[in-house]
């Protein structure tokens, strides 16, 4: 489980708050794997797809009007993880193994957590011309 943590913060509390989406919805699938409720895991990765592409269009329309110069690199990164969410889910769907479930919780800890601290981290000086708050 992932928890919210104020160092995550990018300073900007839509994109903060959509953060804090993703890792509620990040600990609903990993509570449905280890429950294995399999109806379950296939809704909640649903989910999680979906939010992140309503995610990255939030972020990249705010990194546009802030002028930040990395915007297509950065949309390039969301193109290839939303690619990789896509792969994943066709895996869910035909029912995942355990090894495949591992590999899913790893990529979904790691790009949330690197993602954010790494990547959208590069953005905060950009977005607090914004004033967004």
């Amino acid at each position: 489980m992932i928890e919210w943590k104020d160092s995550l913060s990018v300073g900007v509390t839509v994109i903060d708050n959509d953060h804090k989406t993703l890792i509620g919805l990040l600990n609903r699938y990993l509570e449905a794997v280890e429950t294995k409720k399999t109806l379950l895991v296939k809704e909640v990765f649903r989910q999680l797809e979906r939010y992140t592409h309503y995610h990255f269009a939030r972020e990249e329309e705010l990194l546009a009007q802030c002028g930040y110069e990395q915007l297509d690199a950065h949309k390039h990164r969301h193109e290839v993880l939303c690619d990789s969410l896509r792969d994943y889910y066709n895996d869910v769907l035909w029912g995942a193994d355990a090894e495949q479930e591992a590999e899913i919780i790893a990529f979904l800890n790691s790009w949330l957590t690197e993602h954010i601290m790494g990547e959208d981290f590069q953005y905060r000086e950009c977005m607090a011309k914004l004033n967004l708050g």
